[in-house]
């Protein structure tokens, strides 16, 4: 039996990494580690700025289709597909980094490493995120068909694409390889077996010409899966061809199959804009609110959207009219200065107005220093900053393109 480390370094062949923590600054963000499914690297401090991931909003979407690259490939490398993926289906798109791949190549890559990652990832999306089971897809293509067969065989998700999809570890060596040489490997992501729990709507696509992983693995999992599904095996497909360079690959099979984008909502799902922090801004962001030099704050990450509007993710401190601070955050320290002022600005003035006009009714108090009467103890202040709503200023376009590393 070959050893698990030289196994793992045959299994996941990760390319050099394709990009940094500078690229795409609208898209890359930091999932942190579940200390309950992960404890040992939510403590570990080289681990500490989390799982990196590429977030694609679509704008009032409902769904996420959550993605799990192939294993020559990096988060850099998926950056093309999952863009267009969000263009052409319409609906939000996640993906995640494995261990020993991009961002994470100091980690020893593992079964147990790819599938805690997406594990973590799902929860997320779940737990904080509150997307529901039945809005997420799952999408794996070649090595990532083990983690998204995985999550499909434990929860009711809504979906599952696999693409280029091998029966198992095992079996993918043994047509490479050869049967002798795959008899030294210890079995990984066994699909064969865990398809057969998978309850959820699922698409088989796989190339005729792909030389790699041979479509007889597919076929051998379609037959097994027990839900709704469809396999398609188009016959100038390759392992890795540019599944949108034809539309009868994925486009087509998948809108007809799954009705993409689905319905949309009026709360669609947001990640906090701290999360897209680059790991060394988040640290010296952090001792500067503990040194008490800026205020904390959250606000709404609207990738693809022309303005930020105020909400309950902002900062908000009501010590009287005379003393309200709102931040938010943008790119530099000078723009949060000067934007903070310009909402401070404007939501005085509204405020003062708001008052002054129930003053005049008699319905409230404002003492000449700012502070608030005793008649204004039943209708607090916060309440009345609560109700006002700012348009903010719109934030500059970042270039998609990764900078060099």
């Amino acid at each position: 039996m070959v050893g698990a480390s030289w196994g793992n370094r045959f299994v996941f062949p990760a390319p050099d990494p394709s990009y940094g923590p500078q690229s795409y600054r609208r898209h890359l963000c930091w999932i942190p580690w579940n200390p309950v499914l992960s404890p040992d690297k939510a403590r570990d401090t080289s681990l500490q700025d989390g799982i990196p991931c590429l977030w694609f909003p679509a704008p009032k979407a409902a769904t996420v289709i959550l993605f799990f690259h192939a294993n020559a490939e990096d988060l850099g490398m998926s950056f093309a597909i999952l863009k267009h993926m969000r263009d052409q289906f319409k609906v939000n798109v996640l993906a995640a980094e494995y261990p020993g791949y991009g961002l994470l190549h100091h980690v020893e890559p593992s079964e147990d490493g790819v599938c805690e990652v997406a594990l973590t990832t799902f929860r997320f999306l779940v737990d904080i995120l509150g997307v529901r089971y039945s809005q997420i897809v799952l999408f794996g293509r070649s090595l990532g068909s083990g983690p998204a067969v995985f999550l499909a065989s434990q929860f009711p998700v809504g979906g599952l694409i696999l693409v280029s999809a091998f029966s198992s570890i095992r079996a993918a060596v043994q047509s490479i390889a050869g049967r002798l040489f795959a008899m030294a490997f210890q079995e990984r992501f066994p699909n064969h077996k865990t398809i057969s729990n998978v309850s959820c709507s699922t698409l088989f696509i796989h190339g005729e010409s792909d030389g790699l992983i041979p479509v007889e693995h597919s076929v051998k999992l379609f037959k097994r899966c027990r839900a709704r599904k469809l396999l398609v095996t188009p016959p100038e497909m390759e392992h890795n061809s540019n599944l949108f360079g034809d539309a009868s690959f994925l486009a087509i099979p998948a809108i007809h199959f799954f009705g993409f984008p689905g319905y949309y909502t009026s709360t669609p799902p947001r990640l906090p804009a701290s999360m897209f922090e680059t790991p060394d801004r988040r640290v010296r962001l952090a001792s500067q609110v503990q040194e008490g030099t800026v205020r904390p704050f959250l606000c709404d990450c609207l990738a693809k959207r022309d303005q930020h509007t105020l909400d309950a993710g902002f900062a908000r401190q009501a010590d009287g009219v005379d003393n309200i601070t709102i931040c938010l955050y943008k790119d530099t320290s000078d723009e949060v200065e000067l934007v903070g002022e310009e909402a401070k600005e404007r939501l005085r003035r509204k405020t003062e107005g708001k008052l002054l006009e129930k003053q005049a009714m008699g319905k409230s108090h404002v003492q000449a220093d700012g502070d608030v009467g005793a008649g204004e103890a039943e209708e607090p202040l916060q309440q009345e900053l609560a109700s006002v709503h700012l348009e903010m200023p719109e934030f500059p376009e970042h270039t998609e393109d990764p900078p060099p590393l």
